[in-house]
């Protein structure tokens, strides 16, 4: 019998991406991902559990020095 694993760990880099894609001195890390909670949490709240449902099955979050791009991936696109 073998271990159990994510499968999400086990597939990201080979067959999938990371949910977040940004690099941050030590400094700044924590605050980074406190904040890529919040926006995580934040669309979580707003489509997916109020009526109507938008159905927002992964989140993206792409940071570059100066901005933040939110990528939502919808099967209800006229919802969200």
């Amino acid at each position: 019998m073998g271990q159990k694993i994510s499968p999400i760990g086990f597939r990201t880099g080979i067959t999938l991406g990371w949910q977040s894609v940004w690099f941050a001195p030590k400094a700044d890390y924590g605050d980074f991902l406190v904040e890529d909670q919040k926006i995580r949490r934040y669309v979580d709240r707003k489509f997916n559990r109020q009526m109507p449902k938008g159905a927002v099955a992964k989140i993206e979050v792409i940071r570059t020095r100066n901005e933040v791009k939110v990528t939502l991936h919808s099967a209800r696109p006229g919802i969200v």
